[in-house]
C-alpha cells in the first residue's frame, strides 16, 4: 500500500476513498457510508454506539478508523467533529 497521509478534513477523507488511494471490505464500507451519511453521529457518539446504530461489532468502526489512517476512533471522530464546526461557522 502506498505511503498517503492521514486525512485532516472529511473531504480529503472522501477523496482518498473515491481514488481509491483506500480500499475497503465490504463491511468497512457500509460502515463507512454510515459515518458519512450522519456526521453528527459520529461526530458525537462513542465508537460502540455508532457501531450499534451501524448494526457492525464495535471491532469494525476501530478497525474502519485504522484503515482510513487514524490511530483510534477517537481521531477518526476529530475530522467529523471538525466538518460540522466548519458548517456551523459558515452558517448566517
Amino acid at each position: 500500500m502506498p505511503n498517503r497521509s492521514t486525512p485532516r478534513t472529511l473531504a480529503e477523507l472522501k477523496s482518498q476513498i473515491i481514488s481509491r488511494e483506500i480500499v475497503l471490505s465490504t463491511m468497512l464500507e457500509k460502515t463507512a457510508r454510515s459515518a458519512f451519511e450522519a456526521p453528527d453521529l459520529v461526530a458525537f457518539e462513542t465508537g460502540n454506539a455508532f457501531a450499534r446504530r451501524t448494526g457492525v461489532p464495535p471491532q469494525t468502526v476501530d478497525r474502519l478508523a485504522r484503515r482510513l489512517g487514524f490511530k483510534n476512533f477517537r481521531d477518526f471522530r476529530g475530522v467529523f467533529r471538525a466538518h460540522l464546526r466548519e458548517i456551523s461557522e459558515k452558517s448566517p
